[in-house]
């Protein structure tokens, strides 16, 4: 298609459906409401346009840029979103529902407030991106880069985080029940009010972690490095797995 036929249809019927849109500049457009389904937008560039409430249930965005795109309640479940680049995309209630988004650059994103429910987030870049409040249950981030995000008050129950690099990062008052951090980089995170009840911290990297008033109640800190940590009325202390094989205290 032709930038020309777009625009026709972006005055008309907005309707996308399973065109083929592939490595096209569609930078700075208006897709605000669009009924995209299926659409093929492989290598396209989408950089600052906007899809505020766009239907892209199925679409193809594999390697698509959508750096500073508004994607605000924008409907992505089942997309194909492998390495696309959502650098300080605004993503507030999207719908990622099993959406794949390994190896994603979502850098300064804004997530909060989205549903990620059975998305695979396996190597995603969420440098410094905003979470707070998002549901990460039972997600798997292992070797995400959440380095300076803003993961307060989220449920990230049962998530799997294994060798991810939370250095930094916001966690404050969220809730880490049952999630697998074994060999992750928590260093300088504030876990401060935050609930870490039978997760597993095995081999982390927890140098000046604030985990002030942190529930720790059997969490397993085998082998984990907490030089310098702050555990000023961190609760159930006592109730720690391992503590004694724990290095730094």
């Amino acid at each position: 298609m032709t930038l020309d036929q777009i625009k026709i249809i972006l005055r008309t019927t907005k309707n996308f459906a399973g065109k083929d849109l592939r490595n096209l500049d569609l930078s700075n457009l208006n897709f605000k409401g669009a009924k995209m389904t299926t659409v093929d937008l492989r290598g396209t560039n989408l950089t600052g346009s906007n899809l505020m409430e766009a239907d892209l249930r199925g679409a193809n965005l594999m390697e698509a840029n959508l750096t500073e795109a508004n994607l605000v309640s924008a409907n992505l479940s089942r997309a194909l979103l492998k390495g696309v680049c959502l650098i300080a995309a605004n993503l507030i209630g999207a719908n990622f529902d099993e959406t794949d988004l390994s190896g994603a650059n979502m850098e300064r994103a804004n997530l909060s407030r989205s549903d990620v429910t059975g998305t695979n987030l396996e190597g995603v870049n969420l440098s410094e991106a905003y979470m707070r409040g998002t549901c990460l249950r039972g997600i798997n981030l292992n070797e995400a880069n959440l380095s300076r995000a803003n993961i307060s008050e989220a449920n990230l129950r049962w998530a799997t985080l294994t060798r991810a690099n939370l250095s930094e990062a916001n966690l404050t008052g969220s809730n880490l029940n049952k999630a697998n951090l074994m060999e992750a980089n928590v260093t300088g995170a504030n876990l401060r009010w935050a609930s870490l009840k039978e997760s597993c911290l095995i081999r982390a990297k927890m140098e000046r972690a604030d985990l002030r008033e942190t529930d720790l109640a059997y969490a397993d800190l085998e082998g984990a490095d907490l030089t310098a940590a702050d555990i000023t009325n961190a609760r159930n202390i006592e109730e720690v797995k391992n503590l004694d094989k724990a290095s730094g205290l």
